[in-house]
This record gives C-alpha cells, sequence and structure tokens, in this order.
C-alpha cells in the first residue's frame, strides 16, 4: 500500500510539471499585436504604411 501512494504522488508530482515550457505553458497564447496603417503623402501620391 505505501508503494502504491509513493507511485501515485511520484505521477501526480510529475503530470504537474508536465504542461509547462521554458516559454509558458501548453494551453496558454501570446496576443497577436495588432497592426496600424496610415495613409502618408509621398511625392504628391498617397502611400498605405503599415507598423
Amino acid at each position: 500500500m505505501r508503494s502504491l501512494l509513493r507511485v501515485g504522488s511520484a505521477l501526480f508530482a510529475f503530470a504537474a510539471t508536465g504542461c509547462a515550457g521554458p516559454t509558458a505553458a501548453v494551453v496558454v497564447r501570446k496576443p497577436v499585436p495588432a497592426v496600424r496603417c496610415t495613409r502618408v503623402l509621398v511625392n504628391e501620391v498617397y502611400v498605405k504604411r503599415c507598423v
């Protein structure tokens, strides 16, 4: 019985730390930066610049 508890606690500890990586957790998505576009007058012509 005692060995079963040790194995169970070891599996639980491994499973608790297995979902996180060096950059972030597996289920977390980082937000995509918003693209901002403006119209700029260059040589008497409007040009669309996106940053």
